[in-house]
């Protein structure tokens, strides 16, 4: 998506580059018309294939939205970037590092539950505090990734701040269940395992 690098786009020169491309534009979204599924479903419960029940809240007065992802692909998109990151191959490329901290929000693996210290190797600052403080490894990922769009692609690359943006506003609501509770406006993801 060139209109979101500011024309800095990330080449893929490698097989591994190309690999880390793919992997990050899965979707473990299953269904997109999910909703109508509730929506014709009168028990109030979704209904998976295999005639599994898996209830939701049912509150009159708030607006839901429901998502339907795939656990088992989330867990095999996140184990395949981590062994590309762990051999280097997504040092210089934001989107990829942006979509191994997505994995692991939904699906967190114990490395992503993790705490690290951030790398501040690099002359450009950080969004995050400099004290000696520890993060988790989710947030370490994205602060990477902002950190790689500035020093390598003249900070044009509009994902990462994105991505750290959607984390910092969430806080964490996200479980490794991959269900999120917020205020008014809620909206549910439903993992099926």
């Amino acid at each position: 998506s060139w209109l979101y690098m500011n024309r800095h786009p990330v080449y893929c020169h490698s097989i591994p580059k190309i690999i880390a491309a793919c992997l990050a534009n899965v979707n473990c979204l299953i269904d997109e018309n999910f909703q109508l599924l509730l929506d014709n479903n009168n028990d109030g419960s979704i209904v998976d294939t295999d005639n599994n029940c898996i209830s939701h809240p049912n509150n009159e007065n708030t607006k839901q939205h429901y998502c339907l992802y795939s656990g088992p692909l989330y867990d095999v998109k996140r184990d395949l970037l981590w062994i590309l990151y762990d051999e280097g191959h997504l040092s210089d490329f934001p989107f990829a590092l942006c979509e191994l901290g997505d994995c692991e929000e939904h699906r967190t693996s114990s490395r992503g539950e993790s705490w690290s210290r951030l790398d501040r190797s690099s002359p450009s600052p950080s969004l995050l505090p400099t004290t000696n403080s520890a993060i988790l490894t989710i947030e370490a990922l994205y602060d990477k990734a902002i950190q790689v769009s500035r020093t390598q692609y003249n900070d044009g690359q509009v994902y990462p701040y994105c991505y750290a943006g959607h984390y910092h506003k969430d806080a964490g609501l996200l479980t490794n269940k991959g269900t999120s509770s917020s205020s008014k406006d809620e909206q549910n993801n439903v993992m099926i395992d």
